[in-house]
């Protein structure tokens, strides 16, 4: 993959919420000095991750799971329990629950649009030619909608780092995502976990009436 626009802002909101994070919870670590040895590590995995086509839907998570896995492999004292606290942390953040206020309100997850977008998308999945794409099914509905993947990229790419440990935080994350978004995931598989898919329902988050 290439260290453009798109991993460039990545490179930028995690290292700001890394240091964040560091600064209010663990005062030991010179943050500052770490989060640049992640960058390098960053910059060193993204070139040499193959890359799944342009316009890829799915290209973001390889990207941000690439920044991840640069911290787990450079930040001293690192766990799968601490990324599990950072992830979280990040995720449910003001920032974040700023910046997805709009999709949430308008429930953009459900629009004709968006579900139109991820149904071609699941088509074009079925011959992908790229090894580190991801390959599924998906089914949209008003009200709740799902996945089914059947090969997932930041597996791939877990392995291609030797940092298979780290794949469970991975999963976590889609939770809170979705959370974020204004809807709530159900999930009884992963890929991560051994299984032979990840299956996603989707369900919107209706407001109290």
């Amino acid at each position: 993959m290439k260290y453009g626009i798109e991993a460039r802002v990545f490179d930028y909101f995690f290292s700001k919420m890394l240091k964040r994070y560091y600064k209010k919870n663990i005062k030991t670590v010179d943050i500052n000095y770490v989060v640049k040895n992640v960058k390098k590590e960053y910059k060193a995995i993204i070139a040499r991750t193959p890359e799944i086509g342009k316009g890829n839907i799915l290209a973001p998570n390889l990207v941000g799971a690439s920044y991840l896995f640069a911290v787990a492999k450079k930040v001293p004292g690192m766990t799968p329990k601490l990324m599990d606290k950072i992830v979280d942390d990040i995720m449910r953040s003001k920032l974040m629950f700023k910046m997805n206020a709009r999709c949430r309100k308008k429930g953009l997850l459900f629009t004709k649009k968006e579900q139109d977008k991820w149904s071609v998308a699941a088509k074009r999945s079925e011959t992908t030619p790229y090894e580190y794409d991801w390959k599924f099914t998906y089914k949209p509905g008003d009200d709740e909608f799902y996945y089914s993947y059947t090969q997932c990229g930041v597996c791939k790419l877990a392995e291609q780092e030797n940092v298979l440990e780290y794949l469970p935080c991975m999963c976590k994350m889609d939770y809170s995502k979705f959370e974020m978004k204004g809807a709530k995931l159900y999930r009884t598989k992963t890929l991560a976990s051994g299984d032979d898919c990840c299956d996603f329902h989707v369900v919107r988050i209706k407001e109290k009436e």
